[in-house]
């Protein structure tokens, strides 16, 4: 994942900017002040050019070429947002020591409050705990303008793009240090159902690129769809092997969500909790009740049952649950792939609810 320094919602360190000025004015004096102006619009338009020429080519992979073109961006501009970008090549490329250093340098000119903090943060701890960046947090489109598949490439399922500090997971590590650290579930295997008001996370499992949303039939009650019931009105989904209701529409407006229809962590659970849909009771699903509905017998993403779930987007959906490894992060599912990650609570998800 990377940053966006095109953001204009995006904050700086208001001390890092006092110095920049600060430091104009003692050297330059006033009068040579307003023809720098003029040229400073020229470097942002030259920053903005290398910064779209290096996403386009870490999008590809070419972490060599795209490192030297957030360099060139940040030498016409300094943002932080470059410091971020240019780490994470030196960490794709395995030149660990300096990625750590750019890493610091952006966490110290970003304020204390920034959402993507914690992108660095996990980084600079799995470097120092001698994990590969195959651990890092994922990348994910920007939350301006969330990319439509496909977005990224976790492996040969996910194409992996690089956004504003915000994007798509990768697997984390059974690696005691940091302790903090659990292995992401790339893909939930099958489980013993619960009782007692508990979940199964248990999915049908079928042959590659076996198209199972086909099976339908008609009942009193609604539509059965393979393993799901879909209201006679069309609103809900209850999947009758987990007993869970889903929401049906995964795509529609949000409207609690500044981003509409993509909510950042806060913003869907509180959507999920007002949700009036046939009643009430509605909540954000865990990580394992989410991961019960995907689906990777489908001949091509999003992968779900596209009968049962249909015009769902094939993009990364928030859960309720948290990753251990810091307060600032939470477990999501990519329904492009069918795999789960984790991302910064700050960033702009899906949503879909369930009771």
């Amino acid at each position: 994942m990377l940053e966006n320094p095109f953001d204009s919602t995006r904050k700086l360190n208001p001390s890092s900017a006092h110095r920049v000025g600060v430091a104009a004015l003692a050297v330059f004096g006033v009068s040579v002040m307003l023809p720098r102006l003029a040229f400073c619009a020229e470097d942002k338009a030259t920053a903005k050019t290398h910064y779209e020429i290096g996403t386009r080519l870490y999008e590809v992979r070419e972490y060599g070429k795209a490192l030297e073109e957030y360099k060139a961006a940040y030498v016409a501009k300094p943002d932080p947002a470059f410091l971020f970008n240019i780490g994470q090549c030196l960490r794709k490329l395995d030149r660990n020591p300096e990625a750590v250093d750019f890493f610091q340098q952006y966490l110290r000119k970003t304020p204390p409050d920034d959402p993507n903090r914690a992108q660095a943060e996990a980084r600079i701890r799995n470097i120092q705990a001698g994990l590969s960046s195959a651990y890092d947090p994922f990348d994910h489109p920007t939350s301006l303008k969330p990319a439509s598949p496909p977005p990224q490439a976790a492996a040969v399922a996910a194409p992996s793009a690089p956004p504003i500090v915000q994007s798509p997971p990768a697997p984390q590590s059974h690696a005691k240090t940091p302790a903090a650290l659990p292995p992401p579930v790339p893909i939930v295997p099958p489980e013993t159902p619960t009782t007692g008001g508990g979940i199964t996370a248990a999915r049908r499992w079928g042959s590659p690129f076996v198209d199972t949303t086909a099976e339908t039939t008609s009942t009193g009650g609604g539509i059965t769809v393979g393993k799901y019931v879909v209201s006679s009105a069309g609103l809900t989904v209850t999947d009758t092997s987990t007993r869970l209701v889903w929401q049906r529409d995964g795509a529609g407006s949000r409207p609690n969500c500044r981003k509409d229809p993509y909510c950042k962590l806060d913003e869907a659970k509180a959507y999920c909790a007002g949700l009036n849909l046939d009643g009430s009771g509605w909540r954000l699903p865990t990580r394992y009740e989410l991961k019960s509905i995907v689906d990777d017998t489908v001949a091509k993403p999003p992968t779900i049952n596209q009968t049962a779930f249909p015009s769902t987007p094939a993009e990364w959906f928030w859960t309720s649950s948290p990753y251990a490894g810091s307060s600032g992060l939470a477990w999501c599912i990519y329904f492009y792939s069918g795999s789960s990650g984790y991302n910064g609570v700050g960033v702009v998800h899906r949503v879909r609810c369930v009771r």
